[in-house]
C-alpha cells in the first residue's frame, strides 16, 4: 500500500515509509522538484551526490532542441521546468531562454 498526497517533504516520506510501502509526491515533486534531489541518499541509501538542479536543467537542451525543429512552444516545455530552479540565484539556464517558437 503507498499514500497518495500531502507529503510535502523527504522526512514525512521517511515517517510513511515506516508502514506503508510506498510514497507518492506528485504535486509536491512538481512545484518543488529539489525535494528529490537527494531522494537516492535519504531514501535509498545509494551513495553519490546530489542533483544539481541547474545540472538537470541543461540536461534538458537536446530535447528542448529537438522540440523546437519540431515547431513545439518553448513555454510549453519550460513551463514544467520552472519549480526545478526557483530560488535558486543560478536559475538563469531556465530564465535566459527565449520565448520563441521555431519554424
Amino acid at each position: 500500500m503507498a499514500i497518495n498526497g500531502g507529503i510535502k517533504s523527504l522526512d514525512e516520506a521517511r515517517v510513511q515509509l515506516e508502514h506503508m510501502d510506498g510514497v507518492m509526491v506528485g504535486r509536491e515533486a512538481y512545484q518543488n522538484p529539489g525535494i528529490l534531489a537527494s531522494v537516492d541518499r535519504e531514501i535509498f541509501g545509494v551513495a553519490g551526490a546530489d542533483a544539481d538542479p541547474v545540472a538537470v536543467v541543461r540536461a534538458m537542451y537536446p530535447y528542448i532542441e529537438r522540440e523546437l525543429s519540431k515547431g513545439t512552444y518553448l513555454g510549453h516545455i519550460t513551463r514544467h521546468m520552472l519549480g526545478a530552479v526557483s530560488g535558486d540565484p543560478r536559475r538563469s539556464p531556465v530564465a535566459s531562454l527565449p520565448e520563441r517558437k521555431c519554424a
